[in-house]
């Protein structure tokens, strides 16, 4: 169909594909966000433990929501293709990596438990994103840097601090 409406329309479309973004949320988004364990995390802190599901196995991508925005804008001037371009960074980290990567910036000391008897989820995520690099995209946003802009906007927001 995209082919259609733009042989027919000259209608520049692009469909874009993407797992997990993070994001400073607006009031009452962030608990619908498809990565919301990075907010559970946050609510938290200060308790012994926390205990996730599954095995923490699995691997997952995730872009920073400003790269995001940055790659629909990029793809917006530079490609006028009619093929799916998937964005992401191409790098992937486990379930359990990425908890103690946000237990590290949030300065959670607790305990980390894992309840295998719920489930893990798909075993892997994972973009191929060589045709928008082969654009001249890449991410700039590492992981790490991203949860600490997120937590920073946690904290300093007071409307959002309050949950």
């Amino acid at each position: 169909m995209h082919s259609s409406f733009y042989f027919l329309y000259i209608i520049r479309l692009c469909y874009l594909f993407l797992f997990f973004f993070f994001f400073q949320a607006e009031d009452g988004i962030r608990d619908r966000s498809p990565s919301r364990g990075l907010g559970d995390v946050y609510k938290r802190q200060g308790l012994k433990e926390v205990t996730c599901w599954g095995t923490g196995t699995p691997l997952r991508e995730f872009l920073y929501v400003d790269d995001l925005a940055d790659a629909c804008v990029y793809l917006m001037n530079h490609y006028s293709g009619n093929e799916t371009v998937n964005l992401g960074t191409g790098k992937e980290l486990t379930i359990k990596e990425l908890t103690e990567l946000v237990a590290k910036v949030v300065g959670y000391e607790g305990e980390i438990k894992w309840d295998s008897t719920k489930p893990d989820g798909t075993p892997r995520k994972l973009l191929d994103v060589s045709k928008l690099e082969g654009l001249g995209w890449k991410y700039k946003t590492e992981l790490e840097e991203g949860i600490r802009l997120t937590y920073d906007d946690f904290l300093h927001n007071p409307m959002r601090a309050e949950r």
